[in-house]
């Protein structure tokens, strides 16, 4: 990979472990996240794949990265985990958000 593959690398872990604290609080709150953000963050890092002529780390690190980050944390977001809420019946989840629905 030679210096620049690794000081490419090392942005990209660095960049993500910055990002961890994003990814816990879109996972505890994620009505208190944009999912349309990281849905166009992660269409951007996919046309910048289809553009790339050269796959190796110093063109496609990034890109890869952003595309599976963004992609995860707009799962997250767009699809709440589902966990049991006071009152549900029993056998029965419901999506708690923590709060009122940004739409209401």
């Amino acid at each position: 990979a030679g210096p620049a593959g690794v000081a490419i690398l090392c942005s990209v872990v660095a960049d993500c472990v910055a990002g961890l604290p994003t990814i816990r609080k879109a996972y505890r709150s994620p009505e208190t996240e944009n999912g349309t953000v990281f849905l166009f963050s992660a269409i951007s890092a996919a046309i910048t794949m289809l553009t790339l002529t050269d796959w190796n780390i110093a063109h496609a690190a990034f890109p890869v990265y952003i595309f599976f980050f963004a992609s995860m944390l707009y799962a997250v977001i767009a699809f709440p985990r589902r966990r049991p809420t006071a009152g549900a019946p029993a056998g029965r989840a419901t999506v708690d958000t923590g709060g009122p629905h940004p739409l209401s």
